[in-house]
């Protein structure tokens, strides 16, 4: 292989590593990188195919504290915990003009409120169940009572899959979406929620102003997930909201946190973290294709080596013309050897004048 045809498959190599992150997947819930049902790598393909950008967050600090962007929380997990220095810059980033979607059932989602200094809304953490308006079984109810909003265009039914309910006793938060009249909340598997099973419509979608910026609460971030985004008007939800929450604007950064999950994708970060940074990016690409460079013309000059340590192969031996006449006349006593010579000369002659044309 020659040395430049070696140095552009090196770089394109590279660049096929740096572009293309072969494994970055995780099976950790609610995580874009999640591409199993219980993932939330569809809603972040349907924000990108909309034509938004759509960066995962790392480190909340990555959001800055501009206000640009609408920033998704998928069920934050109560075994990171969220952090003073979490709170003070979301809270700047919202304050400044951000949107914040918290999408919480069973998580820490009220931490995150509680870290914002919001008073009037909390995710109730008891499950939500209904034994008329549901799909597959109680714990799977339809949410039908939507108010007619920018954030709820077109969506007339949600399907839940083991959500809970907003207490919103504050008067500055504006219900967008509530349960059935027939639905009713208990405690879930190995919970300490206090059980209340008295039927009545409880909120399930609400929004309140916080600075300059927005907030808005959703009771069950499986509407997200792979496998349910298509049932009902899910994913009319999520479109919806792209559209409102953003004015239309697709310069506005659609974000999606991984960093409050107990198990984020290491080869995501790694990925993330090279993109980030175009220095370390085409030093990668550098250094790999030399590494490839040398590879091959390592591995070149040791078959050399090895060739001419087990010296030419038989068919590689010089062979006398004496030595091929003997031979033919030795098979063929009844071949004059002046006329096997003189063959052997004709064609020989012949191959002369095939490559001179």
């Amino acid at each position: 292989m020659k040395l430049s045809y070696a140095l552009i498959a090196a770089v394109v190599a590279a660049a096929l590593i740096i572009s293309v992150p072969l494994l970055n997947t995780t099976k950790e819930d609610f995580s874009t990188y999640n591409t199993a049902w219980n993932g939330a790598s569809d809603a972040k393909a349907l924000a990108s195919s909309d034509g938004y950008a759509t960066p995962s967050v790392f480190a909340l600090s990555e959001i800055g504290s501009s206000g640009d962007g609408v920033f998704f929380m998928l069920n934050p997990n109560s075994s990171v915990g969220f952090t003073s220095g979490d709170a003070s810059t979301l809270q700047s980033f919202v304050q400044n003009g951000g949107v914040l979607v918290l999408a919480n059932d069973f998580g820490n989602g009220n931490a995150v409120l509680s870290g914002l200094g919001v008073s009037g809304a909390r995710f109730n953490g008891s499950l939500l169940e209904d034994n008329v308006s549901k799909g597959v079984d109680a714990a799977h109810p339809l949410i039908t009572d939507v108010n007619a909003s920018g954030l709820t265009a077109g969506v007339h039914e949600l399907y839940f899959n083991y959500g809970t309910a907003l207490d919103v006793p504050g008067t500055n938060v504006t219900v967008l979406a509530r349960s059935a009249p027939t639905s009713y909340l208990v405690a879930p598997a190995g919970g300490n929620a206090t059980v209340n099973a008295t039927t009545g419509a409880h909120p399930v979608l609400a929004t309140l102003d916080y600075g300059n910026g927005r907030i808005v609460l959703l009771s069950d971030p499986s509407v997200f997930i792979n496998d349910m985004l298509g049932q009902a008007d899910n994913q009319q939800l999520l479109t919806s909201m792209l559209a409102n929450l953003t004015g239309g604007d697709k310069t506005v950064p659609i974000m999606f946190d991984e960093s409050h999950f107990a198990s984020p994708p290491v080869f995501s970060l790694l990925y993330d973290r090279i993109n980030a940074n175009d220095t370390v990016k085409y030093t990668v690409v550098v250094l790999a294709s030399a590494a490839f460079v040398i590879g091959v013309n390592t591995s070149a000059l040791v078959r050399r080596r090895q060739r001419k340590e087990r010296g030419p192969a038989p068919n590689e031996l010089p062979v006398s013309e004496e030595a091929v006449i003997t031979d033919i006349v030795r098979e063929h006593p009844e071949w004059r050897r002046s006329r096997v010579k003189g063959f052997l000369k004709q064609l020989q002659q012949r191959r002369r004048i095939r490559r001179g044309n």
